[in-house]
């Protein structure tokens, strides 16, 4: 599954990354991982994200979902640059 998103900053970037593997959990009940992943862009003109999103349809018997979650809050999410790497937190409403 091709995902292609955007937001003007990156902290909201990662909500709506987070938010899109939601919605596939509740829309098409698919258990995904992202695969190729490129984050792109700038603060001035926003930041966008590509990513092959692969898994397969959620099967009781095989995955134990111990929480059901329903989106990425605005609570603690955050995105920076630490060090060579990036550090991100996001907080998962159930």
């Amino acid at each position: 599954v091709p995902a292609a998103l955007a937001a003007p900053a990156l902290d909201l970037l990662l909500q709506r990354f987070v938010d899109e593997l939601v919605f596939h959990k509740d829309a098409r009940g698919l258990v995904l991982r992202a695969t190729d992943v490129h984050v792109g862009g700038e603060a001035q003109r926003g930041f966008t994200v590509t990513a092959s999103l692969v898994g397969e349809p959620i099967d009781p018997t095989r995955h134990a979902l111990g929480a059901d979650v329903k989106a990425a809050t605005l609570y603690g999410l955050r995105v920076e640059r630490v060090g060579d790497g990036w550090e991100a937190g996001v907080t998962l409403d159930v």
